[in-house]
């Protein structure tokens, strides 16, 4: 079983849908913010993960070279890898758009939020926690696939 620790909870919903597509056991487990993910991730991936064969801390990029840089330094053990959804895992989500290179926009969060508008009308609101899984439901692991990052952390699980 591979243990990934994410920043938030709405993240480790739509990682549910995507560990069903991709059809690997993973146990999840999240903090509540990546400024946390920094002071906790230790104590979840050892005690919650404490079973789990390998182990991956997933987080959003954000275009955070400071964040990124720190995490690092943070993230050395050689059992726990560490992985970043470029720009955040929201990109993962936009091929079913058929938006090419999604890694590629600045914000892939604000632009799931324009398509959704455009799909379901002004009335209704993104809800990442609620709306995230339901298109994560939606999308094949080909949509998934546009994203470099998502290749990339797919490429890790299967080598675990």
């Amino acid at each position: 079983m591979i243990g990934i620790v994410m920043e938030e909870p709405s993240g480790k919903e739509i990682m549910d849908v995507i560990k069903e597509k991709l059809e690997i056991k993973a146990k999840i487990v999240h903090t509540r913010g990546k400024y946390r993910l920094l002071k906790k991730w230790r104590f979840l991936a050892y005690n919650r993960l404490e079973n789990c064969e390998k182990k991956i801390v997933l987080v959003d990029y954000d275009n955070d070279q400071d964040f990124k840089s720190r995490l690092e330094g943070e993230v050395n053990d050689e059992d726990i890898m560490l992985h970043f959804a470029k720009q955040t895992i929201e990109s993962w989500l936009l091929g079913c758009y058929n938006v090419t290179n999604p890694d590629n926009l600045d914000n892939p969060f604000k632009e799931i939020k324009r398509r959704f508008k455009q799909e379901y009308g002004a009335k209704i609101k993104y809800n990442k926690r609620v709306d995230g899984p339901k298109i994560a439901k939606r999308n094949d692991l080909e949509h998934f696939r546009k994203s470099q990052s998502f290749t990339e952390f797919e490429s890790k699980i299967r080598d675990c």
